[in-house]
């Protein structure tokens, strides 16, 4: 037998007609009476939720849920709260919520559904197959840390996060790509122009590339749709690029340093090992004081990319900035990128004199 519900649609037109003496003792009517019936009321009301002088009846209610409908910039993103429940506990704060072809869809917030436990430290790296990167590295990143790839544009941080994804593939280990730059082709083209077979890998269901067009970003359903991909996936190596194109997403910007720590806390407690790309600075200057610009507060290890033009030389250089519980090489390495992706290499005379430039 299905339980009865009745719905009362637009309390307050209701209010307006009848006067609020009216329609109070309506609705305590239909409280009081509802048990013997086995039945509930849902009752809808156009309000502030938090003005307590709006319907201060309605408050008798065993469950209290509020709609909001936020404006951020070219596009507006939905969300609820529940403010009451008698009697049960429930998830507090906003969560994300929309309106589909097939009803709505209710996004919780991810900070209020990470898991409960994490798995312990390991010994385990994850190397990036680039035998002079991955001795900088003290032999590659950590197992479930997360690494900042910090940069300005053209430095090759795109094409590093690359080459990190590739050398776990090609180690049968499964990847996923959350591409905020470009579209999913774009990533496959631009693997294939540096002869990086990285379609095979998607094609095969090894690497899977999951693309969000930054300004339609809402921040509660890429959070969760990211949730449901890492269940499903169970990726070992994630990417994120980049995370200046996240942060700078209208939905995200309102409290982008608590999203993107709830964020990276749930890849840490999903056994995930991390790898975000930040594009800050300028071609020849990066601005380091207190590292500021960068958001991401709980990024373990720190890899800075640089590129100077002295000459009728073009230099790209790489540092390990900082790598927590980790050894690893402080000196700047110069790379090339060509054919098969980057190749690091010694810095020659005029080398030695930028980087000490550099630092």
């Amino acid at each position: 037998k299905r339980r009865p519900y009745l719905v009362l649609d637009g309390y307050r037109g209701l209010r307006e007609a009848l006067g609020p003496t009216s329609t109070q003792q309506l609705l305590s009517g239909l409280t009081s009476q509802m048990p013997f019936y086995d039945a509930s009321v849902i009752v809808t009301a156009e309000s502030d939720p938090h003005d307590p002088e709006n319907f201060a009846e309605v408050t008798s209610a065993d469950t209290l849920i509020a709609l909001f409908h936020t404006h951020l910039e070219a596009r507006t993103i939905r969300t609820l709260e529940v403010m009451k429940v008698r009697g049960k506990s429930y998830l507090r704060g906003l969560h994300g919520f929309d309106i589909t072809s097939d009803g709505i869809v209710v996004y919780p917030r991810l900070s209020a559904c990470l898991p409960a436990t994490a798995p312990a430290p390991t010994a385990r790296r994850y190397s990036f197959d680039l035998p002079e990167f991955d001795a900088m590295l003290g032999g590659g990143l950590p197992e479930f840390s997360s690494t900042m790839i910090m940069g300005d544009t053209g430095t090759g941080k795109s094409t590093l996060a690359l080459q990190y994804i590739m050398a776990g593939a090609e180690q049968g280990e499964r990847g996923l790509i959350l591409a905020l730059h470009d579209e999913r082709v774009d990533v496959l083209q631009k693997a294939a122009d540096l002869q990086i077979d990285l379609a095979t890998h998607v094609e095969s269901g090894r690497v899977e590339i999951l693309e969000i067009t930054p300004v339609e970003i809402d921040p509660y359903a890429l959070a969760w749709r990211i949730r449901e991909v890492v269940e499903r996936h169970r990726p070992q190596r994630f990417v994120i690029d980049s995370v200046s194109d996240l942060e700078a997403a209208p939905g995200v910007q309102q409290s982008p340093r608590d999203y993107l720590f709830a964020l990276n806390l749930y890849l840490r407690r999903a056994g995930v090992t991390t790898v975000m790309t930040y594009e800050s600075g300028s071609m020849n200057q990066f601005d380091t004081p207190g590292q500021s610009l960068v958001r991401m507060p709980s990024a373990q290890n720190r890899i800075l990319l640089q590129r100077v033009i002295r000459g009728d030389r073009f230099y790209r250089t790489c540092s390990v900035v900082h790598m927590q519980r980790s050894d690893h090489d402080t000196r700047i390495r110069e790379f090339v990128i060509g054919p098969g992706g980057m190749t690091f290499r010694q810095l020659d005379d005029e080398g030695e004199d930028i980087a000490a430039e550099i630092a």
